[in-house]
């Protein structure tokens, strides 16, 4: 009753949306919640009609298959020359053309030993704690550092 006494307002817009002025469902939102319910329906209906024939048949424990006829209990191709072992056992034959002579592979050099380049070694050898590449490079300011 408010409602309509709202709605007779010159100024008020009313829009119907889904309800009537009496307080009723419009029908057309009933036949659109119908469709959705006949269409979810049919939908739980296929799969369950997918699941039950799927799993129709024989016992679990009946094999679909001969475990003879796989490829793994096949023993010539899982052998170790795979199915061709007689192109394995010929024998050699000899190259057609003969093969170009290859160069004979020679260890590398050892480098020669570095002759000594620095000053002559005091009577008393090396000082200590000095090591002969030092001695190479400072060797000659100890020995003018000793006279």
């Amino acid at each position: 009753a408010d409602l309509a006494e709202a709605c007779d307002d010159p100024r008020a817009d009313c829009s119907s949306n889904g309800m009537q002025s009496d307080g009723s469902v419009d029908p057309t939102l009933s036949v659109n919640t119908d469709v959705i319910i006949i269409i979810l329906g049919v939908l739980i209906l296929a799969a369950l009609l997918g699941v039950l024939f799927t799993r129709r048949g024989g016992p679990m424990d009946q094999q679909k298959w001969d475990h003879g006829a796989l490829p793994s209990s096949d023993a010539v191709a899982n052998s170790m020359y795979g199915g061709a072992q007689a192109i394995f056992q010929q024998p050699l034959q000899a190259p057609a053309l003969p093969l170009p002579a290859l160069p004979a592979l020679a260890a590398p050099p050892l480098p020669a030993p570095q002759a000594y380049a620095g000053p002559p070694l005091p009577a008393t050898g090396l000082p200590a704690g000095w090591t002969m590449e030092q001695w190479a490079y400072y060797g000659q300011q100890y020995l003018d550092g000793q006279q």
